[in-house]
């Protein structure tokens, strides 16, 4: 059976190994909570950055026809010559 100083041993190394992991679970728990604060403010600013397209001084661009399309003139394989 093991003695006293052995599972005082496992114990100071369990301490060891779960403070580490406390700071990192606590840093993360900020961050996480910094991240979310960061995009309730990005939510609450969108609808100000949104404009309608009427308001946008580039709107002309978008009511401009599409250029025709270009047809190629590109040699078909015929199944006998594979130069053709």
């Amino acid at each position: 059976m093991a003695d006293h100083s052995t599972y005082e041993l496992a114990t100071n190394n369990l301490e060891d190994t779960i403070d580490p992991l406390t700071q990192h679970q606590t840093t993360l728990t900020n961050n996480q909570q910094d991240l979310s604060h960061n995009i309730d403010s990005i939510l609450e600013q969108l609808p100000s950055l949104t404009t309608s397209p009427h308001a946008s001084p580039h709107h002309h661009l978008h009511h401009q026809p599409p250029p025709p399309p270009i047809k190629m003139d590109l040699p078909q394989f015929n199944g006998l010559d594979p130069m053709s």
